[in-house]
Parts: structure tokens; C-alpha cells; sequence
């Protein structure tokens, strides 16, 4: 017969791995709430810094005084609270869970006593029973019970029932003679089944109280984190209300009252819209300099000033960039300002030179260039002292730094 404390043994260390792996659990839940309060000690570490007065704070903030200091404490006030909760929560859980692991611990002694008596009381029985039974059997009618038997499954019915009669009383006569000696197996066996029964209601007692405590730190569990979570709901609405609550005019208005600033409460009136029969800027002097160079790859005829007329394929100078529908332009020739339309121009150069001086031979390469002539400029690379340029009939070369201005 198979032991059966192997397989009470087996399913109590299943049991014990079984707590190992909740601990685990509930000390890494622990972790993250550990950590999550940590960052909100930092928050108010922070905020603390802050809402510090004196030359000697670490955290220099302008502002008004009284409004931050109130408004940080508050602040602080909130990041506390839910700090508070996770670390309590964190706590609790993991403090619950050691102190089953310890108990449990400290019950395997028990435990294994219990499983020890089981074994013992057992063998104790077994070997009882298998000895008092043994003596107590007749081999003799259990062979002519069984030949009887057999005739009759081959069709022998009358002599067999018969046969079989006779053995039946002889088994009632054998069962009567032994009724003594069930009495004395009951007797020797009573004491060691008791202990066996004694030592099984602990194993069962022991593993329905493993489970009962499970089940109670799971609910427990369940009602701290629904109040750790309620409690931070709670928190963080406190927050936003308080937040809203804060009135920054008001409060400016309190503090300039409090050290006498004048004209604190001054209006600025709106902007009055004034309807002009004439460009109010229309005698404003415009920009002197181009910004930049364009190919007009579309010819356009002028119909009313300031409108200009241009031709495909000139140059003219930008006046401003070409990003609204009418773009401001200078003719290159009589240095005449008016307007074409952006999409009659191709900006080539966005920046502008004036040659300064005569020119050298030395000082061009593929242009030709005269003094208070304006040229586009290409590339400006610091590390050559030559300017690319364009004229405004189109060509490019290079010409010396040394005799370039730049305008834009």
C-alpha cells in the first residue's frame, strides 16, 4: 500500500512555494509603491526649496511673495498625503505577508511532527491488522469456495449448489468462532488508530489554517488598496480644487495694497480700430537697401501705381521678402520702387552687397563690376575671401571680400 504522508508532504511544500511566490509579489508591489513615494518626496523636497525666503535659498524664484509661499505649501500639503498612503499601504501588505511566512515557518516543526506520528501510527496499524488478519484466515474454505464457485460457472448447478451450501455455513460457523478475535484486533488497534486519526486532523487543520490566513491577507489586501486609491483620488481632487482656488489678480491686488504701489490697479484700455480715407503710411520712407535679388519669370504690365512693370527674364531687387501676394521690388536700373506680383518672381539671392570701391583686375573672377554697383550674393565662405556673386544682368562669378559691403 502506497504511503499516503508522501503525497500530504508534497502538497504541503507546495504550499509553502506557493507563499514564497505571494511574498515575492507583495515585496515588489511594495517596491513600486516605495518608489513611487520616494518621487513624491522629491516633488516636495523641491517645493519646500522654493517657498524658502532669504538671500541663502537654493532656488531663486521672482514672483510675489505671499502668493507662492501659500501656494507651495498647499502643493506640499497634497504630495505629503499621497506619500503617506503609498507608504503605508506598501507597508502594510509587506508586514502581513513576512509575518505568515515566519508563522508558517515556525509551524513546519509541528508539521513534520504531525506527518512523523502519521507514518508511525500507521505502520503500527498496518502491521497490526496484516498479522491478527493473517492468523485469523482459513485458506482451506477460500479454495472450496472458490472450486465451488467455478463448477458452477461450467453448468455443474446441482451438486454445486449444494457444495456451496454446505461451504456458506461453514463460513457462518468459521465467522461466529472468530467473532473473539475481531474483538481482540479491534481492541490492540483502537489506541493506534485514534493516534493515526489524531495526527491527520492536524495535517488537515494545519493546511485549511495555511489557507484561511491566505484568503484573510488577499481581502485585507483588496480593502487597503480600494482606501490607498480612494485616499489619492481624494488627494489629487484636493489639489486641482486648490489649485483653481488660487486667485492671481486678487492676490496681486492684496500684495501691491499691502506695500503701497501705486497705480497697481491701472487699466489698459483696447486698441480703437480708425477707418483712414488714405494710407496713413503712405509717406513713410521706405527701405533705402535691397534685402535680396529675383528673376522675373513672368512678364507683367503695371495698371496703377504703385504697381511696376516687369519683363520675363530680368533681375530686379527685392525690397521685402516675397511671402504675401504683392511683393515690394526695386528696378536695378532707375532704382524705382513699386510692386509686381509674388508669383511673376523667382528669388535667386537672399542677401545683398554694394562694391565699395574701383575694382581691380586681381579683385574679379567671370563678372564685371563697378563701384556703388549692388550685387546678390551666392556663397559666403568663411575660409575664402572671394564672394559669389550675381549681377543684375544675370551673371556669376567671384569678386574680393575687401571690396564688398554687405547690406543684408
Amino acid at each position: 500500500m502506497e504511503n499516503p504522508t508522501k503525497h500530504i508532504q508534497k502538497l504541503h511544500n507546495s504550499c509553502h512555494a506557493e507563499d514564497l511566490v505571494i511574498q515575492n509579489f507583495f515585496s515588489r508591489f511594495s517596491q513600486l509603491l516605495e518608489h513611487y513615494s520616494q518621487k513624491t518626496q522629491n516633488n516636495t523636497d523641491i517645493l519646500l526649496k522654493i517657498s524658502e525666503r532669504g538671500p541663502n535659498k537654493e532656488i531663486i524664484t521672482p514672483g510675489i511673495p505671499g502668493y507662492f509661499k501659500d501656494a507651495l505649501v498647499a502643493i506640499d500639503s497634497a504630495f505629503s498625503h499621497i506619500n503617506q498612503n503609498c507608504v503605508n499601504i506598501g507597508r502594510k501588505i509587506t508586514k502581513k505577508m513576512d509575518k505568515h511566512i515566519k508563522d508558517s515557518t515556525a509551524q513546519d516543526s509541528e508539521f513534520e511532527k504531525a506527518i512523523a506520528e502519521m507514518n508511525s501510527s500507521g505502520k503500527d496499524l498496518n502491521d497490526i491488522l496484516s498479522k491478527q488478519v493473517k492468523k485469523a484466515s482459513n485458506s482451506d474454505l477460500s479454495k472450496k469456495l472458490d472450486s465451488a464457485l467455478s463448477k458452477m460457472s461450467k453448468g455443474k448447478n446441482d451438486k454445486g449448489a449444494a457444495q456451496l451450501n454446505e461451504i456458506y455455513q461453514s463460513i457462518l460457523t468459521q465467522r461466529k468462532a472468530l467473532a473473539p478475535k475481531r474483538q481482540e484486533i479491534m481492541s490492540s488497534a483502537k489506541d493506534t488508530c485514534q493516534a493515526y486519526v489524531n495526527a491527520t486532523e492536524k495535517v488537515v487543520n494545519s493546511i485549511n489554517n495555511r489557507n484561511s490566513e491566505i484568503i484573510k491577507i488577499f481581502d485585507e489586501l483588496g480593502i487597503e488598496y480600494v482606501e490607498m486609491v480612494a485616499g489619492m483620488q481624494t488627494d489629487i481632487t484636493n489639489l486641482e480644487s486648490t489649485a483653481k482656488s488660487f486667485d492671481y489678480q486678487k492676490d496681486l491686488a492684496e500684495f501691491a495694497k499691502s506695500r503701497k504701489i501705486v497705480r497697481y490697479d491701472i487699466e489698459v484700455p483696447d486698441l480703437e480700430v480708425f477707418d483712414f480715407d488714405e494710407d496713413p503710411e503712405a509717406n513713410i520712407p521706405m527701405n533705402d537697401y535691397p534685402i535680396g535679388m529675383a528673376e522675373i519669370v513672368l512678364s507683367f504690365a503695371a495698371a496703377v501705381p504703385p504697381e511696376m512693370s516687369c519683363t520675363k527674364g530680368n533681375r530686379m531687387f527685392l525690397m521685402e521678402e516675397p511671402a504675401e501676394e504683392w511683393c515690394c521690388v526695386m528696378n536695378p536700373f532707375t532704382k524705382n520702387v513699386g510692386f509686381v506680383p509674388s508669383y511673376c518672381i523667382n528669388q535667386t539671392c537672399f542677401s545683398i552687397g554694394i562694391v565699395m570701391k574701383d575694382p581691380a583686375k586681381s579683385d574679379c573672377n567671370g563678372v564685371n563690376v563697378r563701384k556703388h554697383e549692388f550685387l546678390g550674393i551666392l556663397e559666403n565662405n568663411p575660409q575664402e575671401s572671394f564672394y559669389k556673386v550675381e549681377n543684375i544682368y544675370g551673371q556669376q562669378g567671384k569678386v574680393a571680400k575687401n571690396i564688398i559691403g554687405l547690406l543684408y
